[in-house]
């Protein structure tokens, strides 16, 4: 039976009620379990056992518990409930145009030479009117089709995907994506393992073999097709977690299972899906990336210089005079060496005065003739340095770096605008928490750059080494400290936060020393502690939670934890309340006004990246969300709200707690931070997750994970190899 959608009666990850119609106006409730999200208005093929279904008022439905269900081209009177979706179609001239032209109105509604007649059916007796109508309401038609035709074909795809044994349809719509959408079902039959890179070694390898059998292959084990997947496997296995080499016997271990490694190596190598650096082996795709930004901040690094020495002294003198104080030596060290370094990493721990050596560079360059452009990998950290860097009458503005990317990418599409980002050779542009952006973010970054000034501009990246590495892949600014030529270091630690024991306890978990924690009793700021076992983690993290905001006040607190299922447990406590009535969005989250979410991939050409933070503000129509650092609507006064793109619906998660990972570069007022016994609880990762905080940290755990923690440290093994200059010569 062809049923078009109704209406949407209950949404879940795993099944769908809606309410559908026929071509003879008869409405059926649909019970549907698998995932599927249908819109208003798609047409459905439906099959199953015809029930019935009672209200709360013993009110009797006709409902069909489906057993199959596939997307169709909608068409005939089956487009009634479509048509009152355009726009001035209401519910009156949609049952004009069924009335009137009945199974034809679908080449009604395609032909231009039928204008006439449509316009007259939609405003009789007005025809000019009529006429507007009639060509609106073609044009949109016209997009129906197109995106009909698509969805048809993507649904068509998934259901070979499940014939094929693929039931994940998260890794479906990445497949489809991925592949090209109309092409997609020619290209997996023309590389098998594709879906390697995606999906779970035992289901990509099903596919595989399946597509292969189905070409007649009968050796499959040591197909060269199958070898390259597992290289794609294993690449996927590195690469998430963070590293972009190994060893050749470290390559063998990552071989999937079933899969003879050497032949994976062989394979690769042959095949050139994995090249030698060394005595390392890394993914071509990472090796490309790395040797990329190596060049280029090589070239960076190779400027020359135009000030003298005597120019830089001077300025940085003028500089303490404008800011009102003086700098420590350590500091006023650093700018000199900042400012005189065509490429320059400012590195230290927190509290040690690195927002200060910021402003004084700021001030320095723009005096010396230069602009200064500012940029952070998160908004909240972006708006701080705005914060921070700006003065009475010179108000400075920092953007995320997708906001920066996608800015340059504007100039270089020859846009114009006060908005865009000025770059010129005289350019110092400062990168604030540079420590947490991966490579690939760098390189996106660079690359746009090197678009608009094939020498580059001035760079600083502004860090701390002592926190985890990037979310993504490689440690651009871990391996660049090392380098004494090109860095700054500040070691003095200057300052508390608001009176707050943070920067001690950071610098002594920094230093490797166990903090002895006060237990927590209701205090203000400070770092405290929870004692809590493996059963009671999430209800102990839970209550501490709403205490500090529903008793406190406190409105901006993050729970940072290791594991993803600890995270998921806690998201699902603090979303169970609204569950029901809240809105899916995308596969995996559903989402209420208020609820906090994170982007879990980067969308470059949408502004949003991996790890970026958002309020969810309304759900009545589209989801509307406030992102970090979104800009103000000058009408309102509050932050430019929007929409979800399609295609970063499936990357977004709710985020009441996240990954300490996926906290880098943002920060809240008060932090939780959950000790687990797992391995994933290193040095860095706790520095990391007690510095997110800006006046109160609660650790919630046992002493020992503390400890334990403190003792391991956090490893990363990249082919990135950056030579200076001086190296060089």
């Amino acid at each position: 039976m062809e049923l078009a959608v109704k209406s949407i009666v209950s949404q879940l990850n795993a099944g769908v009620i809606f309410t559908g119609e026929n071509s003879e106006g008869r409405v059926f409730r649909v019970r549907v379990k698998e995932p599927l999200f249908p819109a208003l208005g798609e047409t459905y093929v439906i099959t199953g056992d015809f029930t019935e279904y009672k209200d709360g008022y013993g009110r009797a439905f006709a409902q069909i518990e489906a057993s199959n269900i596939e997307r169709t081209a909608t068409s005939g009177r089956l487009l009634a409930g479509y048509l009152m979706t355009l726009s001035n179609v209401g519910e009156a001239r949609a049952r004009r145009l069924i009335d009137r032209f009945g199974d034809d109105i679908h080449d009604v509604l395609s032909a231009p030479e039928r204008l006439e007649e449509l316009g007259e059916t939609l405003q009789p007796g007005r025809p000019n009117l009529g006429i507007k109508l009639a060509i609106h309401v073609q044009a949109e038609f016209a997009q129906k089709l197109a995106a009909d035709k698509v969805q048809v074909e993507q649904f068509e795809f998934y259901n070979r995907l499940e014939h094929l044994g693929v039931q994940d349809r998260g890794a479906a719509q990445k497949l489809w994506r991925l592949l090209g959408a109309s092409k997609a079902g020619d290209a997996l039959l023309a590389n098998p393992y594709l879906a390697a890179a995606l999906l779970p070694w035992s289901a990509a390898d099903a596919l595989g073999q399946a597509v292969l059998r189905g070409s007649g292959v009968e050796r499959l084990a040591s197909h060269p097709e199958r070898l390259r997947g597992a290289v794609d496997a294993a690449t996927r296995k590195l690469l998430s977690k963070g590293h972009t080499a190994a060893t050749e016997a470290q390559w063998r271990k990552l071989a999937p299972q079933g899969v003879a490694g050497a032949s994976m190596v062989a394979e690769g190598l042959e095949y050139g899906s994995l090249v030698r650096h060394g005595d390392l082996i890394q993914p071509f795709g990472a090796r490309y990336l790395e040797t990329d930004v190596e060049k280029k901040l090589t070239a960076i690094a190779a400027s020359a210089w135009p000030h003298s020495i005597s120019q830089i002294s001077d300025v940085v003198s003028d500089t303490e005079t404008a800011i009102g104080f003086n700098l420590t030596d350590e500091q006023r060290y650093a700018v000199g060496q900042i400012i005189a370094r065509p490429l320059a990493c400012l590195q230290g721990g927190a509290g040690v005065g690195k927002t200060t050596v910021m402003l004084a560079v700021t001030l320095a360059w723009e005096a010396l003739g230069g602009n200064v452009l500012m940029a952070a990998l998160a908004g909240k950290a972006a708006l701080q340095l705005s914060r921070s860097t700006s003065q009475p009458g010179s108000p400075r503005l920092a953007v995320t770096i997708a906001r920066l990317i996608n800015g340059l990418r504007a100039v270089s599409n020859g846009r114009t605008g006060d908005h865009l980002p000025n770059l010129t050779r005289e350019t110092l542009l400062i990168i604030d928490e540079a420590a947490m952006v991966d490579t690939a973010t760098l390189h996106e970054l660079l690359s746009e750059i090197f678009k608009l000034q094939p020498d580059g501009c001035r760079i600083l990246l502004v860090g701390d080494s002592g926190q985890l590495p990037p979310v993504g892949f490689g440690a651009v600014f871990h391996n660049l400290v090392q380098k004494p030529i090109i860095t700054s270091q500040l070691t003095r630690p200057l300052r508390q936060i608001n009176g707050s024991s943070i920067p001690l306890v950071a610098g002594q978990i920094r230093a490797g020393e166990v903090p002895d924690i006060p237990t927590y009793l209701n205090q203000a700021n400070g770092v405290y502690f929870v004692e809590a076992n493996a059963k009671t983690l999430v209800a102990r993290a839970s209550n501490v939670y709403r205490q500090l905001r529903n008793s406190k006040g406190v409105k901006d607190v993050m729970v940072c934890a290791a594991r993803n299922q600890t995270v998921d447990a806690f998201n699902k406590t603090m979303s169970a309340e609204n569950w029901e009535i809240a809105k899916q969005l995308g596969l995996y989250a559903r989402v209420y006004p208020g609820d906090p979410i994170i982007c879990t991939k980067n969308h470059y050409s949408s502004g949003l990246f991996n790890g970026m933070l958002g309020v969810v503000r309304d759900i009545e129509n589209d989801v509307m969300v406030n992102w970090e650092g979104s800009d103000i609507d000058p009408h309102t006064g509050g932050p430019v709200l929007q929409t979800v793109p399609l295609e970063a619906a499936i990357d977004i998660r709710l985020a009441y707690a996240i990954t300490c990972h996926k906290s880098q570069g943002s920060s809240a007022k008060a932090v939780i931070v959950v000790l687990e016994d797992t391995s994933f609880l290193t040095r860095e990762w706790l520095y990391t997750a007690i510095t997110r905080a800006e006046t109160q940290v609660i650790i919630i755990g046992s002493k020992d994970a503390l400890r334990m923690s403190v003792e391991r440290r956090t490893k990363r093994v990249t082919g990135f190899n950056f030579l200076c200059p001086a190296d060089a010569a």
